[in-house]
């Protein structure tokens, strides 16, 4: 069974989208959501794009971009390739790291992910710190590492070890957790 929809072309008032099929699927209904926007207009920040993966039962995906905290998140399947039936789970954890686990090994599988956020300059501009959990501290302390966006915003960061991740030694930054 195989199932993909790609947009192919996008503009400030058309989306087109290609839907394929594979030779023994029969569709008979179809829906599609789409986010259009102009991000320049926007009192928030974006992220957004797509993980693809094959032979896997279970993985973990960091959504980190460029702000935190994530308000919201939009995730969904864009196609998946699969040889028995299974059941399957789709979670976010942390508020920025999406768990995917099957009862069944997938071939193949592909998910698109949109992320919301405050602009990392507005949400501590007034106290001029870094945020952290929704507070403004003036210093970032372990397991946390201070961060400064291109905005000028500044955040305190954490290693999560759930995607193999680990404070690194100068406590700067993160490095891959021994097996990563």
């Amino acid at each position: 069974m195989a199932i993909s929809v790609n947009g192919t072309s996008l503009s400030a008032s058309t989306a087109f989208i290609v839907i394929s099929v594979g030779a023994r699927v029969s569709v008979t209904n179809i829906s599609i959501l789409s986010i259009i926007y102009n991000p320049t207009n926007g009192q928030f920040v974006s992220n957004s794009g797509t993980l693809g993966y094959k032979s896997f039962t279970s993985q973990y995906f960091n959504l980190f971009n460029n702000f935190v905290p994530i308000y919201y998140v939009i995730t969904g399947i864009n196609s998946f390739t699969f040889n028995t039936i299974f059941s399957y789970k789709l979670s976010l954890i942390n508020s920025s790291v999406l768990y995917s686990s099957s009862t069944n090994t997938f071939s193949s599988i592909s998910i698109s992910y949109f992320t919301i956020g405050a602009p990392m300059k507005t949400v501590c501009g007034d106290c001029d710190n870094y945020v952290y959990n929704g507070n403004c501290l003036n210093e970032c302390t372990s397991p946390a590492y201070p961060f400064i966006f291109p905005d000028g915003g500044k955040a305190c960061l954490i290693c999560d070890p759930i995607v193999g991740q680990m404070l690194n030694s100068l406590a700067k930054g993160c490095s891959c957790l021994p097996g990563y």
